[in-house]
């Protein structure tokens, strides 16, 4: 499962001749970090790994930043024998905006065990990544928050996020600021919300709204910051329709990974997330997300 920043995740391997646990004559963990710095880790000598056991042994990584980082345990010897694999690290599990659970794909694919987790739960990640991007919608964003857009016309496009209820507009706020009257300086756009979500795509200013600042006149464009809620679907709450396609992205995905990678539910550490980008969106979450799309978005 996919850790945070400053997580401490222990490391665990079994070596075994014969089925029996036995002790290597040597030990080596080689972990790699996200940006490439790989750390060694011994034992016995020097002992900066530790023994359980008979053949079991760990040691406990501080994951400091986010991405992925792999690990090799290597015995020599009398128990000679290597055992690899990787985890994730996201920025926040806040900022991560899942679509769907785990459970929601096992539950689809009829699949009880847990060796899966961790292979469905990067296809969630890159699938609820992904999906956002493909359609223009912030389908699950943050209650409460403050974001600061351009402003080249009266018209402010939110693309691509979707403003679910707002607190306070802001014109010029690099400067001395001047908080906006709701339907005096400013409008929300479509009116009433969008048709699907209900959440704002854009704001219209008003004509006699002084847009000019050392900021426009230098650049060509003013400053507008939005505070309010985020997203269509505050976090935990995605509707079942929304949910429903990132299974159906999921769960194709899922099948894709294992049969291009070779990969099994028991071994998932061929599966990259982020090879996913070029993946296609199944025809039938298609039709669901579809009509959700902002206008412009290729259909």
């Amino acid at each position: 499962m996919p850790y945070q920043p400053g997580d401490t995740v222990r490391l665990s391997t079994l070596f075994e001749v014969g089925s029996v646990a036995t002790d290597p004559t040597a030990v080596t963990l080689v972990v790699r970090e996200p940006d490439g710095t790989e750390t060694t880790y011994d034992y016995p000598v020097p002992a900066t790994i530790s023994r359980d056991s008979a053949g079991n042994y760990h040691r406990d990584i501080f994951a400091g930043s986010a991405g992925l980082w792999s690990w090799k345990w290597t015995g020599t010897g009398a128990a000679a024998g290597i055992d690899e694999g990787s985890f994730t690290v996201e920025d926040t599990l806040l900022g991560a905006y899942l679509l769907c659970s785990v459970d929601d794909v096992k539950a689809t694919i009829e699949l009880t065990s847990s060796t899966s987790d961790d292979l469905i739960q990067n296809v969630i990640t890159a699938a609820s990544a992904i999906i956002p991007e493909r359609y223009q919608r912030e389908f699950v964003g943050p209650s409460g928050g403050t974001r600061t857009f351009a402003v080249k016309s009266r018209l402010v496009d939110l693309a691509p996020y979707d403003l679910r209820s707002v607190g306070a507009v802001t014109i010029h706020p690099e400067e001395t600021g001047q908080v906006l009257v709701a339907d005096s300086d400013y409008m929300l756009r479509p009116v009433g919300g969008f048709r699907l979500g209900g959440t704002y795509l854009h704001i219209r200013l008003s004509p006699r709204l002084e847009l000019n600042s050392t900021v426009m006149r230098e650049f060509g464009e003013a400053r507008l910051q939005v505070a309010g809620d985020w997203g269509v679907f505050s976090e935990g709450s995605v509707g079942p329709t929304i949910k429903r396609a990132a299974v159906i992205t999921a769960a194709s995905w899922l099948d894709r990974a294992i049969n291009e990678y070779a990969t099994s539910f028991e071994d998932p550490r061929e599966l990259r997330p982020d090879r996913f980008g070029s993946w296609a969106i199944p025809s039938a979450a298609h039709a669901i997300l579809s009509p959700w799309g902002r206008l412009g978005t290729p259909a």
